[in-house]
């Protein structure tokens, strides 16, 4: 009776042991490119908003974290909100990316002049040649009224009865 245990315990722990080795050594069932997305804004002074008559660039950051490379590697975007006064680029070429590496790009985003205060956002798909958009990004960002323009007027007044001096 202890042997038949013994047994069956040993026959337990064999099969288990075996069943955990071939899922170490097994391919992974996650086969082709995996393409990760982040956005930012930048405008012309650093910041992430955008003034009426500035011009930002959006800077994406494309992972690919997939097991083959991806090629012909795009990135979309499309201002989701009324657009009303905020106009993008429509496309970014990234090219290929190896499997594991990350690649870079830009994309332009502009307000108009006469755009009014208000909360934009961006929509930016990425995918890998004729292939489904694989990673996405919704970026929001703030437009402002733009100042007018700082006018110095620069006189030179005399208290003599010649009036003032000009040039």
């Amino acid at each position: 009776m202890i042997r038949c245990f013994v047994l069956a315990t040993l026959a337990v722990l064999y099969i288990a042991d075996t069943v955990a080795q071939s899922k170490a050594t097994s391919p992974s069932k996650e086969f082709g490119p995996r393409l990760v997305l982040e956005a930012s804004l930048k405008n012309q002074s650093g910041g992430t908003s955008l003034a009426a008559g500035e011009r930002g660039k959006v800077v994406l950051v494309v992972k690919n974290l997939g097991a083959t490379p991806a090629s012909d590697v795009v990135a979309s975007s499309v201002v989701e909100t009324d657009g009303e006064g905020v106009s993008c680029e429509r496309e970014c070429s990234l090219g290929s990316i190896p499997a594991g590496q990350t690649k870079e790009g830009s994309i332009w985003v502009s307000a108009s002049d006469t755009v009014k205060p208000k909360t934009f956002a961006l929509k930016i798909g990425v995918k890998a040649g004729q292939g489904p958009v694989m990673g996405q990004a919704r970026l929001e960002f703030s437009t402002k009224e733009g100042a007018p323009p700082n006018i110095v007027i620069d006189w030179e007044f005399s208290d003599t009865k010649e009036g003032p001096l000009l040039p």
